[in-house]
């Protein structure tokens, strides 16, 4: 089973006095950790609808920069000389296992699918060689409830003595692009994109042997994927405007 990272990326500072050490895999955060997010929290639909706009101002822009998805005109990629590409091995700086190869995968099949330009299986056949570095896929709490007990473990409390179990998580994925020139090394196109989704918590309380983390581990890898597919067609469509 992938080794899914569970980090403290999305919570208080440990000089923060109001925050208790957390137990990612409890799903446990401070009171006051959660009375700030939730002025950030929002619901799933809130999350679709807004990754949905932005996709749509995202392809405005390119439409606006003068990149026209509809008439099948020659791409600025192309303009630059670029129809053959080369994807270099990917770099994964995350703690999810694997995970370079099935980026690697995604970019292939949505570059082949759309046939806006050709990809080769050497450098040396290649007018430009795209690069890809995983910088971040991760999950962390963003909302929880009040319980009176959680087992099987010790009981632990915040600083009002209140027990918080977590109720949703965000995923987070962020990659980084680099399209360079074979011949020159000049690079044509870079960009930084970054992915976010919520997805709810399975955590239980007063169950001995519960199986949360695995649970947990398994939404984030689900959500994990749809994050990755949404991004590889954003950078592609990137790409080919050069935006």
């Amino acid at each position: 089973m992938l080794g899914y990272q569970v980090t403290d990326s999305f919570l208080p500072s440990a000089e923060d006095h109001s925050f208790v050490h957390s137990f990612p895999e409890l799903g446990i955060l401070s009171l006051r950790f959660l009375e700030d997010t939730k002025k950030a929290v929002h619901t799933d639909a809130f999350y679709a609808t807004s990754r949905s706009m932005s996709r749509v101002l995202f392809l405005l822009i390119l439409q606006g920069c003068g990149y026209s998805f509809q008439h099948g005109g020659p791409s600025p990629l192309k303009e630059q000389g670029v129809e053959r590409l080369y994807i270099q091995r990917v770099q994964n700086q995350s703690m999810v296992p694997g995970l370079e190869m099935q980026l690697l995968n995604e970019m292939q099949r949505v570059i082949l699918i759309h046939k806006k330009i050709t990809l080769v299986q050497s450098i040396e056949q290649a007018d430009a060689v795209l690069m890809t570095n995983i910088e971040t896929a991760e999950y962390g709490s963003i909302a929880g409830t009040n319980v009176e007990s959680l087992t099987p473990t010790t009981p632990a409390y915040n600083m009002t003595g209140a027990y918080v179990i977590s109720t949703q998580y965000q995923a987070q994925f962020v990659c980084n692009f680099a399209l360079h020139h074979r011949k020159s090394g000049k690079i044509l196109w870079s960009n930084q994109l970054v992915q976010l989704a919520p997805f709810p918590g399975a955590n239980q309380r007063e169950v001995p042997g519960t199986t949360s983390l695995l649970i947990n581990q398994s939404e984030f890898g689900r959500t994990l994927t749809d994050l990755m597919r949404t991004m590889v067609n954003d950078m592609h469509e990137s790409m080919l405007a050069l935006f």
